[in-house]
């Protein structure tokens, strides 16, 4: 559990700030009374896929790659539905593009944080 923990919070620590500075550099601002409370809330709610990862904890190459890769894409929808419904952003193909790339630099720099700690 203790493991669990500080991969989360450094998890957190990574992909967080990365997705709010995304979200903002594309100008995507909520409509709601707090926007930058909004953000961050939608960026920590991504994380919930962190568990699961460890849940279903792929020991191959492959696997984890799958796994990585399922988590970007539910993290794209995530942010999406955040863009379309919290800040009204509309839904054409360049958002999901966006979305995916935004899931994916999260994603992609958390990994390479934990693998450089491991390895380290």
């Amino acid at each position: 559990m203790q493991h669990w923990l500080v991969a989360y919070l450094i998890t957190c620590a990574v992909e967080i700030p990365i997705i709010m500075a995304m979200v903002r550099g594309l100008h995507w601002r909520s409509t709601a009374t707090h926007p930058r409370l909004d953000l961050a809330a939608m960026a920590w709610a991504l994380q919930l896929t962190h568990p699961i990862l460890w849940l279903v904890n792929p020991v191959f190459t492959a696997g984890t790659a799958v796994a990585e890769a399922l988590i970007v894409l539910v993290e794209a929808g995530g942010i999406y539905w955040w863009a379309a419904a919290r800040a009204g952003i509309s839904r054409g193909t360049h958002t999901h593009w966006w979305c995916l790339l935004i899931a994916f630099t999260a994603n992609a720099a958390s990994f390479l944080v934990g693998l450089l700690l491991v390895l380290l």
